[in-house]
């Protein structure tokens, strides 16, 4: 259930990106029999989010979305790392509020 509200319709860009390498799960056992975490074993697409009202924009992937459901994990390095999901970004993204 969402609980976060915009006071309006936000009008929000997604845009699909392909890669033609892909990046393996950080939880993936050697031995693909002993897996336990329900997340992607790898992945080679990106979606780029943006909120036209207030510019905020985010890069998700699958990867990174089932880390932040399974574990609340949301990518560490702040700013310097593209793949970070701050969640105050999230918010903003959202509601189309300021980030300050």
């Amino acid at each position: 259930m969402n609980t976060i509200s915009a006071e309006l319709p936000q009008k929000i860009i997604v845009r699909l990106l392909y890669t033609k390498g892909y990046q393996e799960d950080l939880f993936r056992p050697k031995d693909y029999s002993q897996r336990d975490v329900d997340t992607p074993e790898k992945w080679s697409i990106h979606q780029v989010i943006e909120n036209q009202t207030n510019g905020v924009r985010l890069v998700l992937n699958p990867g990174v979305l089932n880390y932040i459901r399974q574990f609340g994990f949301y990518e560490g390095g702040g700013e310097e790392n593209p793949y970070r999901v701050d969640p105050i970004k999230v918010v903003a993204l959202l509601t189309g509020k300021s980030l300050s």
